[in-house]
């Protein structure tokens, strides 16, 4: 097993896209502390395995220890498949924690929270929550095996694949194109995730802050100078 991921509108479901490949498999967002996202765990799970015996929906919601074993569990059940999470902002912090204590490796990706703003957010979302969320993954990155920026994986994808696949221990390819159809519907959460039907990495949403005729927060530009922008 293994964990990835990193603050909002970074990248991570990018990232788990990429991973999943060969007998690796990204479970994106399995949320099996939320009650309202069952659709995410099991359901979809035997949507992409549905010739596998895997255990039932559990009944109730799991605490981020609980959800790690029930998912090593369900690992177990779909050799030789490995599995690998993706989770964002207070979930990643929080499995992190124990990923770390069970000698799970741990990736984060980071990027320029100002990129991260320059499209519109959805309207449960503002600029200030998005900075806590950044400052908390900051403040947590040394608990991460490895970490890299979302601007080097677009810019230099192969030698970042290489060093994931250093991290977890396999063979990873950095593909220069991919089927649309390939990617897994609960991968499309909103609407910036439809660039992933393109079917070809992005490289323009790098600095893209700086054309995108919106103004930022001082505080804003204060957490892109901590995490080194």
């Amino acid at each position: 097993m293994f964990l990835v991921g990193g603050p909002s509108y970074s990248g991570t479901t990018f990232l788990a896209h990429l991973l999943n490949q060969g007998k690796i498999f990204c479970w994106d967002e399995p949320d099996f502390d939320k009650p309202n996202q069952i659709h995410r765990g099991i359901p979809f799970l035997k949507s992409v395995f549905p010739d596998k015996n895997l255990p039932s929906q559990p009944e109730r919601p799991l605490v981020y220890e609980e959800s790690l074993k029930f998912i090593k569990n369900c690992e177990a059940l779909l050799s030789p498949f490995r599995i690998g999470i993706k989770a964002c902002n207070e979930d990643f912090v929080g499995y992190a924690e124990i990923c770390r204590k069970m000698k799970y490796p741990v990736i984060c990706i980071i990027r320029d929270i100002r990129d991260a703003l320059s499209s519109q957010l959805p309207y449960w979302d503002s600029e200030k929550n998005i900075n806590e969320r950044y400052r908390l993954i900051w403040s947590n990155i040394k608990s991460c095996d490895y970490y890299f920026r979302y601007e080097d994986l677009v810019t230099k994808t192969a030698l970042i694949t290489e060093k994931i696949s250093y991290f977890l221990s396999c063979s990873l390819k950095a593909p220069e194109r991919w089927d649309p159809q390939s990617i897994h519907p609960i991968m499309f959460k909103l609407k910036r995730h439809n660039r992933l039907k393109d079917g070809v990495i992005c490289k323009n949403r790098v600095g893209i802050w700086r054309t995108c005729g919106k103004n930022f927060s001082d505080e804003t530009h204060r957490t892109a100078k901590m995490m080194g922008y």
